[in-house]
């Protein structure tokens, strides 16, 4: 549907935004040498390049296809600025088949109206928004111990490049608005649980590039095993609801190739395999790269003094209730397997990193997000000794 809207206006709001990529270049970082501030314009402007491509006549292939015209010889930032100010150069039409591009059911219809400068800021006040709210829902929902372990997570996956950059919101989205969902239901059945969890990964597929998807799956499932009572059906949940959310994922992602070829009548399998294979065959640049290498790699993102002397604090913070409950002698029998679906998602991360060894180690700088599950899983797993398993009369 969105593909029979006119991409004139569309296409005239991007040229009103071109001197934004003319002044920020393809990969601008609004603090110098964080590259957790580091944007992708790159990306941005395939997705712009899309939005506003004129159309062939053939409604049912341009989106399936999802064609773009690029410029010789121009990175694809340039390509956008060049073909929004009608440059007279020599260009070509290329397309981007292996992905569904479903945030341009949303991105279009804005463009109708707004320019990038005003999508930029809706984004920020809608994401914002839908943290706050978060925050307050987990306060009524009586989980203000665990406050602190998203707020320093979120702040991790820094909250002020992510609205600016189209590409890292699709799945943060799906993120919020999946913990919302977990914090507003109050009883959850066993079916009900997979069926959501199959859901999150058809929305992550349609919606999303391959940026960080973990992070719309354990985000939500850490909140719910925040409500669960036993240990062993969390574990459970942890297992059964990653498995659903693989069969949601991999079959939607799957599903594009196949419905694409059976509409266009061309191969769609073909394209995304060689992908699938450029992305995990551990050679970058020519180069081998190693497991050990790709993990370093996403760590290394965090390895700032204001980041380290953070989480310390965090840490030492932690540490120290723990000793202190630990002292009092308030611990309950095998409390301490209540963490055990916790570290299981926390490793979770670590088998994405070796699954897809070279997208990971070329586009850390974002990919690390995946590693806030990680930190916000352990963080939280602590918590839950405080909350549960080490009975202790004051608040955290």
């Amino acid at each position: 549907m969105v593909y029979m809207l006119p991409t004139h206006e569309m296409k005239n709001n991007v040229q009103r935004s071109t001197p934004i990529y003319d002044y920020e270049g393809v990969y601008p970082q609004l603090m110098s040498g964080y590259k957790m501030s580091q944007l992708d314009n790159c990306t941005d402007a395939y997705m712009l390049l899309n939005a506003i491509f004129p159309g062939t006549g053939n409604v049912v292939k341009d989106a399936m296809w999802v064609n773009r015209i690029e410029y010789y010889d121009r990175n694809p930032v340039g390509s956008l600025t060049d073909y929004a100010n009608d440059v007279a150069k020599e260009n070509y039409t290329d397309n981007y088949q292996r992905y569904w591009h479903g945030y341009l059911v949303i991105l279009k219809p804005l463009l109708l109206f707004f320019d990038v400068s005003d999508i930029r800021v809706i984004n920020m006040f809608v994401f914002f928004a839908l943290l706050l709210y978060i925050m307050w829902l987990m306060i009524d929902s009586g989980l203000k111990q665990y406050i602190l372990p998203f707020a320093f997570v979120m702040l991790l996956m820094n909250p002020l490049a992510i609205p600016l950059s189209f590409q890292f919101s699709t799945v943060s989205y799906i993120m919020l608005i999946s913990v919302i969902v977990v914090l507003k239901k109050t009883k959850w059945d066993n079916k009900q649980q997979l069926l959501f969890f199959v859901l999150i990964g058809i929305v992550t597929a349609y919606f999303d590039f391959l940026t960080f998807p973990l992070v719309g799956l354990y985000f939500p499932m850490i909140f719910m095993l925040m409500k669960e009572k036993s240990w062993k059906s969390e574990t459970g949940l942890v297992v059964a609801g990653s498995i659903s959310w693989i069969i949601g994922y991999g079959g939607m992602w799957a599903g594009k190739w196949l419905v694409g070829s059976i509409l266009t009548g061309s191969n769609m399998f073909k394209s995304a395999l060689y992908r699938a294979n450029h992305y995990t065959n551990m050679v970058d640049n020519g180069e081998k790269v190693n497991y050990l290498q790709v993990i370093i790699k996403n760590v290394q993102v965090f390895i700032k003094w204001p980041i380290v002397i953070a989480m310390a604090a965090i840490l030492i913070y932690m540490a120290f209730r723990f000793i202190k409950a630990w002292k009092s002698g308030k611990t309950g029998e095998n409390s301490y397997v209540g963490i055990i679906p916790f570290v299981i998602i926390a490793i979770a991360p670590i088998c994405w990193y070796i699954l897809s060894g070279t997208h990971s180690y070329r586009h850390y700088w974002f990919t690390y997000r995946q590693l806030c599950v990680s930190i916000f899983a352990m963080l939280s797993g602590i918590v839950r000794l405080y909350m549960k398993n080490i009975k202790i009369e004051t608040g955290f």
